[in-house]
């Protein structure tokens, strides 16, 4: 474990650091995924919400989540400035 910002994290190659709308997290990297991002609800802002809901399958199966416009940035995936991402 590594000991980062008094939050412990796995040293793993797939956790990597991110920011949120301007608050830092972690993430989980999946190269092979070519779906949607999911983020924590904390992060979103209420009228950051676009109406558009998607339908999922597997882990959340039969749930509707609704999509969002975000800023993400991570150093790890050499993207420093904000880009915006539907999630």
């Amino acid at each position: 474990m590594r000991e980062e910002g008094g939050t412990s994290h796995p040293t793993n190659p797939y956790v990597i650091p991110v920011t949120v709308n301007g608050q830092r997290w972690y993430a989980l990297r999946d190269t092979g995924n070519m779906a949607l991002t999911f983020v924590d609800p904390s992060v979103v802002a209420e009228d950051a919400y676009t109406g558009e809901e998607i339908h999922c399958e597997g882990v959340f199966s039969g749930q509707r989540i609704p999509l969002a416009i975000v800023n993400l940035a991570s150093v790890a995936l050499n993207c420093n400035d904000d880009v915006q991402v539907r999630v």
